[in-house]
């Protein structure tokens, strides 16, 4: 995505039913957030977001950091697709192909960053193969789901 699909990815956002940032209720930022953020120390050339089109619209987008947190490992922080999209296995389409193109780039890992009220994101994300990692490292609040990728 550029930076020209901001309002569009705003859009997507205000119009889905159950969207909630990582660090509370949606605004009229989050697109801007979702563009700029950034782990501490990783740099734009390890950004992923895509835009996710059909039927000449956004029906989703991805926000992935490659690298991170190590360089084997590549960290899901959104996934999202218009409501009027879903369950026609776009997210699951558009997560196969990150997870071979991840694999293709030397990632041995794909994490996943959920909120913990969002059961139907940690509900997709079990069944299609990840798990939880545990550990202290996620802030309250947030689950982090892993899946070791086959090369």
């Amino acid at each position: 995505m550029e930076g020209d699909d901001g309002p569009l990815l705003q859009e997507l956002f205000d119009d889905l039913a159950d969207f909630r940032t990582p660090f509370g209720d949606p605004g009229s930022a989050d697109a801007v957030s979702t563009f700029l953020a950034l782990p501490e120390g990783r740099d734009y050339d390890s950004k992923l977001l895509l835009g996710i089109w059909r039927d000449c619209g956004l029906a989703g987008a991805l926000d992935c950091i490659t690298g991170y947190p190590t360089r084997a490992e590549w960290t899901i922080g959104l996934l999202v697709v218009a409501d009027r999209h879903r369950r026609r296995g776009i997210a699951g389409a558009v997560l196969a192909w990150l997870e071979t193109t991840a694999a293709d780039h030397g990632a041995t890992m794909l994490r996943a960053v959920i909120r913990a009220d969002n059961n139907d994101g940690i509900t997709f994300a079990m069944s299609h193969g990840y798990h939880s990692e545990g550990g202290p490292d996620a802030p309250p609040g947030i689950v982090v789901l892993a899946r070791p990728l086959a090369r």
